[in-house]
């Protein structure tokens, strides 16, 4: 049999150990946790770095598009303006109102994208007729959508339907959807526009009888590190932040956001909303 003096020298020495064992173990902890730190760091800077490059990329090349496409039918104008009759100013006129409009859909989604980047944009929910809003940004496009005689069907229950949402972040969310489903909507296409309802959100539904979204761009339509603009179906061009827009304002409102499509057969987007 051990002593007595051998057994507490043995606890002295097995509890040192044991003191040992816990430095080592928090050494390794704190190394794991310094791992996952900088980790995570380097997703930050990833992202950091696809945002950067697609910030100037949409302003090398996307953003200058409309004001090349401005400069070119003024110089027309300008060279023409004593030949030509009212119809051919007209159709020149038209063209750069075209123009103006995407370069300022552009330049809008570029600020409100950016805004959101440096946390720069407030957010103010509030009791909002999701309706009415709709109705408003209808009318918005309403001239887009007769150039390419789209109809434009909406399918409301009730005219008062309420929710609770930071409204200017609704229009951006509502006309980018909208926009979008014109710009991939052939010439006398239909778009449908509806609003369910669960007991906590409202969806809103904005469905096109368009060309669609091959599957294997779906998963990339809200990725800033992936997303790329296609050209529409009058060759409409944008810069691909309109969908990552909608993302994350849906998000920053409590919602989530929603994608059906095949090609062919036309894309569905829906968002929901909290109810009041």
């Amino acid at each position: 049999m051990l002593s007595e003096n051998k057994i507490n020298a043995r606890i002295i020495q097995l509890e040192k150990e044991n003191i040992s064992l816990k430095k080592e173990l928090n050494k390794n902890k704190k190394l794991a946790e310094r791992i996952v730190l900088l980790t995570e760091n380097e997703k930050q800077l990833r992202n950091i770095i696809a945002t950067k490059d697609k910030f100037f990329s949409i302003i090398a090349h996307d953003l200058k598009n409309p004001f090349h496409q401005m400069l070119g039918f003024i110089d027309i104008l300008i060279e023409n303006i004593d030949k030509y009759d009212n119809r051919q100013i007209e159709k020149i006129v038209l063209y750069l109102n075209k123009s103006a409009y995407n370069g300022y859909k552009l330049l809008e989604n570029l600020l409100e994208w950016s805004r959101a980047q440096t946390d720069n944009i407030k957010f103010e929910p509030e009791k909002v007729n999701i309706v009415k809003i709709i109705e408003e940004e209808i009318e918005f496009v309403r001239e887009n959508a007769e150039n390419k005689r789209i109809s434009i069907i909406t399918d409301f229950l009730f005219f008062y339907n309420y929710v609770f949402v930071d409204l200017d972040m609704l229009k951006t969310i509502l006309r980018n959807l909208i926009s979008n489903a014109l710009k991939f909507t052939l010439t006398g296409g239909e778009i449908f526009i509806s609003i369910e309802h669960s007991d906590k959100f409202s969806k809103i539904k904005i469905k096109d009888n368009g060309i669609g979204i091959p599957i294997e761009k779906i998963n990339r339509l809200f990725r800033i590190d992936k997303v790329q603009s296609t050209p529409g179906t009058n060759n409409e061009h944008g810069t691909g932040l309109g969908l990552i827009l909608c993302k994350e304002f849906v998000n920053k409102n409590g919602g989530k956001i929603f994608v059906d499509s095949e090609p062919g057969q036309g894309s569905t987007f829906s968002f929901t909303l909290p109810k009041i």
